[in-house]
């Protein structure tokens, strides 16, 4: 009987693992790695370790909208909010999920823009208007002022200085771009008046003539009254006659060709008392000099009279005059001779015409006007130095907020506190914003825009094609020991300003529905893993993931050295504490060929371990495709030492070990003993045919 070959064994060898380097869901994994893991934590690397208890549970939130930490606790329950366990009187918010901001003393709630200063207790909206009841009064602050003085009833007690504020129903060109209105900063506030930069710039310019209507003054223009309207306040500016340079004057009446305003239009009258000449300005001039004493302080060009008594023909009627000389006026006549007259003249002056002249309004009232500090609507905000940053995809637009101003987002004076806007023009919506570094980071799933400069002057958006934030992991972004971590759509990523890093190479599954945060310098996860809620823990310092339970964070925020979080049963509760729990964990080693590609046999595991009082650890181990796990002991002692599982022997290409427990343990190390087998289970017969 012919029988078969056999090859030469491999020595009988153990081998130890001293390094437990956290979980791998790869196919191939390195000794040291794990396969599967619930409860564990690297605390206590190399070793491994049950994690720590939970915190007790503070309180139970009714309907959680947000969580966030400025020196105490601040939570959202439903439309109330509660600071350091206190419900904050006068806040009240809409029911739905909240974005919280901090900054300075403040914490700002959006999308409600509303804000709490934890310092005070004041509450203070991002948003305001301010519709008086009664007559608005608009005036320029002084003659030909770059700022207009509003007055109106309590005003001052809805907006404060240097608020910007859109101002509408104004009908004035000075607060409208394209017929919109626009917003103006107040410079000056009290209680009843605010000044704004804005020039008021509705006027007509051209010609137009002034005279009497009653006890007012009516001018007339074509177009003149287009762009006025009743009571509002005007000045003429261009009138050779100084009296007629009238200011405060306030519109009566107006219709599209003329304009009535307050005060009567000043009649003038000469009278002859001395001898006049009446000739032809200069020979074959048509314009008649009439000359007097002191007839050019009574009367000036543009001026229309009536001239009677004079005993020269054509002279009595009606004429404009064209020029006013030293005791001399020209009026539009043609004499071809020189007349002396010594009395019975009169002249008195019934209008005047303004050539080149400005119809322009200083002030004016109104009712119905609206003033309002608006902001734009926000996807996502941060803060960052001493303003706060926020996004819209809709707009596809970045914003900043005024320096050390949240509620003030248009405000431009030109100045290096201003406010600041700019259009993006990367494709997508945005996912995530945060600061860091120094800069200000807005992602989307596919780009990261990056904000550099330090005022409206000099800030410089940059683009950098990488791997974003996923849609729905806003929540995920978190800075660990000045690293940035966030979920993309392939994993989970590093970011330390220049090119963004894979951490998660070791987890295959897919991520989604992220919420981190941190503590102890470790990145914790929660999240979906293939559609199954997990806690993930990446220990950066390390560069290895632990799994622990199923915990949710619905919301987390980290303060004073601890992560506080909301769980899915709407708990607020701590990541570490002094819970009274039993932690039931496991470990999978995953598939171990032990470095030996034959067959084999497994003759004894042993493990190091430290144990607590009441824990305890049952021993699995399975070979090769056998679905079945095979319990080889249970460990439940205090001593920290050795302990060696016997195995009966069985033939295996490969095996792994698992060990499920309760209790707070470490695994120091463990070591397996290989005893060699052979390739005959292995081998591939080659055939070929000629």
């Amino acid at each position: 009987m012919k029988l078969p070959r056999l090859f030469s064994n491999i020595p009988k060898r153990e081998q130890v693992i001293g390094a437990f380097a956290g979980l791998n869901e790869k196919p191939v994994i390195d000794e040291g790695e794990f396969a599967e893991l619930k409860n564990v934590s690297d605390r206590f690397y190399p070793a491994i370790a049950t994690r720590q208890p939970r915190g007790v549970v503070s309180r139970t939130i009714t309907k959680p909208n947000g969580l966030y930490y400025k020196n105490h606790l601040f939570y959202v329950d439903g439309t109330k909010c509660y600071y350091n366990g206190e419900e904050v009187s006068g806040l009240t918010v809409t029911d739905g999920e909240k974005q919280l901001v901090g900054m300075g003393a403040y914490i700002c709630i959006f999308p409600d823009k509303k804000i709490f200063n934890t310092a005070t207790g004041e509450i203070t909206a991002v948003n305001a208007s301010f519709t008086p009841s009664g007559t608005i009064t608009f005036k320029e602050l002084s003659t030909d002022s770059v700022f207009t003085k509003i007055t109106a009833t309590n005003i001052g007690n809805t907006f404060k200085a240097h608020d910007g504020v859109k101002i509408s129903n104004a009908n004035d060109a000075s607060f409208l771009v394209d017929g919109e209105p626009v917003t103006k900063v107040i410079t000056e506030i009290d209680t009843n008046y605010i000044v704004v930069t804005a020039s008021i710039q509705n006027s007509f310019s051209g010609s137009f003539e002034m005279s009497a209507s009653g006890s007012n003054t009516l001018l007339s223009a074509t177009g003149i009254g287009n762009d006025f309207k009743a009571n509002d306040i005007v000045k003429v500016v261009g009138s050779m006659d100084s009296a007629l340079n009238v200011t405060d004057r306030t519109v009566s009446s107006r219709s599209a060709n003329q304009v009535v305003i307050s005060g009567s239009f000043p009649s003038k009258t000469f009278t002859q008392g001395g001898a006049l000449t009446i000739e032809p300005y200069y020979s074959g001039s048509d314009k008649t000099k009439i000359s007097g004493t002191n007839l050019n302080t009574i009367f000036a060009k543009g001026d229309v009279v009536t001239i009677s008594g004079c005993s020269v023909s054509g002279v009595n009627g009606s004429h404009e005059i064209v020029m006013a000389g030293t005791d001399f006026i020209l009026i539009d006549l043609t004499l071809t001779s020189k007349t002396t007259q010594n009395s019975g003249v009169t002249i008195t002056r019934t209008k005047h015409k303004v050539e080149n002249g400005v119809l322009k309004r200083t002030g004016f009232t109104r009712t119905g006007v609206t003033f309002s500090r608006e902001s734009q609507d926000f996807d996502f905000v941060c803060e960052h130095n001493n303003r706060l940053w926020a996004c819209n995809s809709l707009n596809h637009e970045i914003y900043a907020s005024k320096l050390g101003d949240p509620t003030n987002w248009n405000c431009y004076e030109g100045i290096s506190t201003d406010s600041y806007t700019v259009t993006v023009g990367s494709d997508g919506d945005f996912t995530g914003c945060i600061s860091h570094m120094g800069y200000v980071l807005f992602f989307k799933e596919q780009a990261i825009h990056i904000m550099y400069g330090s005022k409206p002057t000099n800030y410089q958006l940059n683009t950098t094609i990488a791997p974003g934030v996923r849609k729905g992991c806003s929540k995920s972004l978190c800075v660990v020991n000045e690293t940035l971590f966030y979920v993309a759509r392939n994993g989970v990523y590093s970011y330390d300003g220049a090119i963004p890093q894979k951490v998660s190479d070791n987890i295959i599954s897919e991520l989604s529905d992220a919420v981190a945060c941190q503590q102890d310098n470790r990145y914790y996860l929660s999240c979906l893993k293939d559609g199954k809620r997990t806690l993930l823990v990446y220990d950066p310092q390390y560069k290895l993931w632990d799994v622990e339970d199923d915990t949710q964070f619905k919301y987390a925020a980290y303060g004073d050295g601890t992560l506080h979080f909301i769980d899915k049963d709407n708990q607020l509760t701590t990541i570490t504490g002094s819970r009274d729990e039993i932690i039931w964990w496991s470990m999978d080693s995953g598939d171990i060929v032990a470095s030996d590609l034959n067959e084999k046999y497994i003759s004894k595991i042993k493990f190091y371990f430290s144990m607590d009082a009441g824990a305890e650890a049952d021993i699995y181990i399975q070979y090769d495709m056998d679905p079945l796990w095979h319990r080889q002991g249970t460990i439940h002692s205090i001593t920290k030492k050795t302990y060696t599982i016997p195995i009966l022997s069985q033939r295996c290409y490969k095996f792994r070990w698992k060990i499920e427990g309760k209790g707070q343990m470490k695994l120091l190390a463990c070591a397996y003993t290989v005893e060699g087998g052979s390739e005959i289970n292995g081998n591939v017969q080659s055939f070929f045919r000629r």
